[in-house]
């Protein structure tokens, strides 16, 4: 039933979306550190987090990207990672489109 559901779910996304939101805030904080990179962070739709950068930087900033969002946190005194899926493009359209395939 559609109520029972919701109350399973629920928790669930909003952890899911408190790990998100820490993600981008350390995100954030190391983009910071290295102006260099000349990254920064333009939107967060949902789950999907859309970062700018020069192409040149692109695999360094998918590696720092990859290393804030599957960091290690403790739910419940249980360790956890989760996996994040990374793309890059010349634009999002671009990216949407790959999910079409």
């Amino acid at each position: 039933d559609e109520i029972e559901r919701a109350a399973l779910d629920t928790p669930i996304q909003g952890t899911a979306g408190d790990i998100a939101n820490a993600a981008v805030v350390k995100l954030d904080a190391e983009l910071l550190k290295k102006p260099e990179l000349r990254a920064k962070i333009c939107v967060l739709v949902h789950d999907s987090i859309l970062v700018e950068c020069p192409k040149e930087n692109a695999q360094v900033v998918r590696k720092l990207m990859q290393k804030c969002m599957e960091q290690k946190y403790t739910i419940n005194g249980i360790e956890r990672s989760f996996p994040a899926e990374f793309k890059v493009g010349t634009n999002w359209y671009e990216m949407l489109e790959d999910d079409e395939d």
